[in-house]
């Protein structure tokens, strides 16, 4: 059950079986209480609302801009929970994407195991009164092998490694940790990050839309068109790795 459905009840159990004879003061008390569970319960309506309207807008995305995925599930990473106040401030959102194929049973099949991270890039403004600014969030599609050079990329800002050769070949096969890359097979195999504190930066150009910034809480994304820095967390990070770079997980991990 969810959590507005369990406010509604319990604003329901509270009207219903309150005695009718209780003085004014208890009255204005439980008016104040059902005042601030209906309004937690309209600012759940609310998140959710704006979930779904995400959802259905890197959906329109996908179905204009990546017509060769027929079947696909999409899955918003770490929104759960979060108030509108956290999403108004939220500079990423990530999308997890896995293709499927209906099997002969009907039932959806994963074992290709093609998987995809959208992110949808926003600025100032993108969640407002009257809900999504579609007009202020950017989208990018990538896969495991742009994922790859992405982390390439940022390895070589965050440590002292500059083998692009060693950095992918540790990368496919391993993590990335709040210390650094570490093996997946082979723990003497690891690139440890710098320690920087939280307000020193290293950049470097990665594209002609991106610039990447080390920081040592987040992988920062600076987007050219926009001037906006957008960080992604170290645990986000760690997240979408593993997610792209780890075969055969089942789907309920995810």
């Amino acid at each position: 059950m969810s959590s507005i459905s369990k406010l509604f009840i319990y604003l329901y159990l509270v009207i219903c079986f309150c005695p009718r004879d209780i003085n004014a003061q208890n009255n204005s008390e439980i008016a104040g209480a059902a005042a601030v569970i209906g309004s937690a319960v309209a600012m759940g309506i609310a998140v959710e609302q704006i979930k779904e309207q995400i959802e259905l807008n890197a959906t329109e995305y996908i179905l204009k801009n990546h017509p060769d995925l027929k079947q696909f599930n999409l899955k918003i990473l770490r929104l759960d929970g979060k108030k509108i106040s956290d999403i108004s401030r939220t500079s990423v959102i990530i999308f997890r994407i896995r293709e499927f194929k209906i099997n002969s049973d009907g039932i959806a099949d994963y074992s290709d195991d093609k998987k995809k991270i959208l992110f949808a890039f926003t600025s100032h403004g993108w969640v407002n009164n009257n809900g999504v600014n579609y007009s202020r969030m950017k989208w990018q599609m990538v896969d495991k092998d742009e994922w790859l050079n992405m982390m390439v990329a940022y390895s070589k800002l965050a440590s002292k490694e500059d083998d692009i050769f060693k950095l992918k070949e540790i990368l496919t096969n391993g993590k990335i940790t709040k210390n650094g890359i570490r093996s997946r097979d082979r723990k003497k195999d690891k690139i440890d990050f710098h320690f920087l504190d939280g307000d020193s930066y290293v950049v470097a150009d990665y594209s002609v839309d991106y610039k990447f910034v080390y920081n040592e809480n987040s992988l920062g994304i600076f987007i050219n068109e926009t001037d906006n820095l957008v960080q992604i967390g170290r645990n986000d990070v760690s997240d979408i790795h593993y997610f792209l770079t780890t075969e055969g997980r089942e789907y309920v991990d995810w």
